[in-house]
């Protein structure tokens, strides 16, 4: 086998389904579990800001702001969306098409196909 041989076969593994397929869900779980450590990074800022909150002195009447509220907020939603990432990235392509396709109706002799309602977005 010479190196042209070797190059053709290399390009046309590179160039398969199946490589771009493990490609972009090897991208969805690397991407995913950075949302994971992004999220899990803000509420451990948002929990050490809420402890350093409470050891300090109240001022009558009220409990001044310690700031963690907004790092829990971005912590949690990132939290949720590495999830997402992560769990699409094993999910297969057939099951997430049948979750998120619009439904089909049928006549009751199933003769005639009909479209589901229309969206709002498509009187845009």
């Amino acid at each position: 086998m010479d190196f042209n041989e070797l190059l053709d076969r290399g390009q046309r593994l590179i160039s398969g389904r199946a490589f771009r397929r493990v490609v972009s869900r090897g991208t969805l779980l690397v991407f995913g579990i950075a949302l994971l450590f992004g999220g899990q990074k803000c509420l451990t800022t948002a929990l050490d800001l809420y402890r350093d909150g409470q050891s300090r002195p109240r001022m009558v009447g009220r409990k001044p702001p310690d700031g963690s509220g907004l790092f829990g907020v971005i912590g949690l939603g990132l939290a949720v969306m590495g999830t997402a990432a992560v769990a699409f990235a094993f999910i297969p392509v057939s099951r997430m098409e049948k979750w998120f396709r619009p439904p089909t109706m049928h006549l009751h002799d199933e003769s005639e196909r009909l479209q589901p309602p229309r969206q709002w977005i498509d009187w845009l």
